[in-house]
């Protein structure tokens, strides 16, 4: 558990935002001696897809709620 709230800390203190899952990878990357360069450009690619993902959720959040004042919880 130490090795995911040491991965946690350094995407915190290196100002990143990704999902708790993929802590373990960047935790791997660590035990596994890749350089801080390595790191860093996975960390990024974790970053944009965790944005990425947000979106489509917050999106489909949108879309659902549009369906639903238009529709009125009428089957469709």
């Amino acid at each position: 558990m130490a090795r995911i709230e040491d991965a946690l800390e350094w995407a915190r203190q290196h100002g990143y935002e990704i999902f708790v899952h993929d802590l373990f990878e960047i935790a791997d990357m660590f035990d596994a001696g890749c350089s801080p360069e390595q790191v860093y450009a996975r960390v990024n690619v974790l970053e944009v897809e965790c944005l990425l993902q947000s979106a489509i959720e917050d999106f489909e959040v949108e879309v659902n709620e549009l369906i639903e004042e238009a529709f009125g919880g009428r089957d469709i």
